[in-house]
């Protein structure tokens, strides 16, 4: 682990530790999430997921793996991409939600990943939003609400999360949730054609309860 890390690593340390000593919303059952809601993406919902691909092209590729591959963004790709994720649904592989504002605008998009049943229980999380819709508390709402519906929904045992070092506000969201800091990865992730660090959050159910 390089000197880069380390201050990272220390960073998110002394953010935890503050926000629990102040209360400033880790384990905060309270949360206000009424004003946003999350719903499983469906057929019907493609044209307006294809705008809001588009409309967020620049920006969701500072973050998003794989929006810097202009393919991607081909009609016949993306009609692709979104159809493996309907099937990925139906699976239950992976489950893709869109977020909705309180006047039903789509924010953004979240979703569980990489699920694995048997003796794991376990999946990823993600979330991205317009860039409209950013920096307004939005994330927070949308991961606790996916966290919830991980762990009572779709009955996981442990939801893990994974951020660039650089996407701080990312980081917040979760830590905000609980999560605990479990690991570094160096070049972790493709991001923009450069391979990125990446560090990993986790909760378990009975950790998600307790703080509740």
């Amino acid at each position: 682990m390089n000197e880069r890390s380390f201050l990272v690593v220390g960073l998110l340390f002394r953010l935890h530790t503050h926000w629990e000593i102040e209360n400033f919303g880790v384990g905060n059952g309270g949360q206000d999430v009424s004003d946003i809601k999350i719903e499983l993406i469906t057929e019907a919902d493609y044209r307006e997921v294809l705008e809001f691909e588009l409309n967020n092209r620049e920006f969701l590729r500072q973050t998003v793996p794989g929006r810097d591959d202009d393919q991607f963004y081909q009609p016949q790709n993306l009609r692709s991409f979104y159809e493996s994720q309907l099937v990925a649904i139906e699976q239950g592989e992976s489950f893709f939600y869109l977020i909705r504002n309180r006047i039903g605008e789509l924010a953004g998009r979240c979703h569980l990943y990489d699920l694995m049943r048997g003796a794991r229980q376990k999946a990823e999380i993600g979330c991205h939003l317009s860039h409209q819709h950013s920096r307004q508390g939005i994330a927070s709402k949308a991961l606790h609400l996916l966290v919830r519906e991980a762990f009572d929904t779709h009955g996981l045992h442990r939801i893990e999360a994974s951020t660039i070092t650089s996407n701080i506000p990312a980081q917040m969201a979760v830590l905000r949730l609980g999560f605990q800091y479990y690991g570094m990865s160096e070049a972790y992730i493709l991001l923009n054609k450069e391979w990125r660090d990446c560090v990993h959050f986790a909760i378990v159910n009975r950790e998600w309860k307790a703080k509740r």
